[in-house]
């Protein structure tokens, strides 16, 4: 039988905060999941076999995501496969794609824990200072 939360209305504030707080959770350690099984799905080029020239087309013509939706997975996959603690910190939700699109071009075997603790649930601002 399928557990059916009561709707979003129907909670008293204090439900309704520690919900949204453990639905923001799970989504990080979601796309977390997604990220890491993309990152293989990519080494081993899955996508050819379904016809597909690039893991970006195959993002955007079979799982329908949009461009940028697509854009931002694939480079946040590619990331973690050159830079592994990445995952984790998309997983805790210390960094969003957004981040590890920016800060990945600058992260090196020498730097990337060092910059990897200063983004830390850092804005695109602040991550934008970090890497100039």
């Amino acid at each position: 039988m399928p557990n059916i939360a009561p709707a979003p209305t129907q909670l008293s504030d204090l439900d309704l905060i520690a919900t949204v707080a453990r639905l923001a959770a799970r989504e990080s350690e979601a796309t977390a999941d997604f990220i890491a099984a993309l990152a293989e799905f990519d080494a081993r080029q899955l996508y050819l076999g379904d016809g597909c020239a690039s893991l970006f087309v195959y993002c955007t013509g079979r799982l329908h995501l949009s461009a940028s939706a697509a854009y931002h997975r694939v480079t946040a996959a590619r990331a973690v496969r050159r830079v592994p603690p990445i995952l984790d910190r998309l997983r805790e939700g210390a960094l969003t794609l957004t981040a590890v699109g920016l800060l990945a071009p600058h992260l090196t075997d020498a730097n990337h824990r060092l910059v990897l603790d200063q983004a830390r649930h850092q804005g695109k601002r602040t991550i934008e200072e970090i890497v100039a």
